[in-house]
């Protein structure tokens, strides 16, 4: 006869590696996040997993605001925010004592512009595409339309600056104002 204790110590073992093992991220884990928007008439969609946060901001009157936490254990390798507007007259980012702003030019160049301000410094400093603290911000114009501001149909893609995703903060703050409201 076996004895008790030799049969439930490797069962015992056998359950704690399989937990361990769903523990880990993977691209399939759910990334949860909790969203509030103080303004009426923005419509915020979120579709997370352990790669990507995909956040979706429609937003008629063109101003508002949002506050972010993620709540889950996993966090995404990467946040996109797809605002529906016409333009960006300023897009800021908040994070823990760091703010960015990014901006679209209306002009024929649609240059991207973006400043970052740090703990304790009331100055903005430009920032440039190989920063930490840069967001890579797109036009992306349904097919057809072309991708320049006043935008049309599509979207405005941002991606959440690397510093964000790789200091593994929890919460995000983002504000916009479109040119054309």
């Amino acid at each position: 006869m076996l004895q008790f204790d030799k049969l439930v110590t490797p069962l015992i073992c056998f359950i704690l590696i399989a937990n361990t093992a769903a523990c880990t991220s993977s691209p399939q884990e759910r990334v949860t996040l909790n969203v509030v928007s103080k303004k009426q008439d923005a419509q915020i969609t979120i579709d997370a997993n352990g790669e990507q946060a995909v956040i979706d901001i429609v937003s008629p009157s063109g101003i508002g605001n949002a506050e972010f936490e993620i709540t889950s254990q996993a966090m995404p390798k990467k946040i996109i925010l797809r605002l529906y507007l016409h333009g960006l007259e300023e897009l800021q980012f908040v994070y823990g004592q760091t703010v960015v702003i990014g901006s679209i030019a209306s002009g024929q160049d649609n240059r991207v512009r973006q400043h970052r301000r740090g703990a304790g410094n009331n100055e903005l400093e430009p920032i440039l595409p190989n920063s930490p603290y840069w967001m890579k911000i797109d036009l992306v114009a349904q097919e057809g339309a072309p991708e320049a501001i006043p935008l049309e149909s599509g979207h405005i893609q941002v991606e959440a600056p690397e510093d964000f995703v790789q200091g593994q903060v929890h919460r995000f703050y983002i504000q916009w104002v479109d040119f054309y409201r």
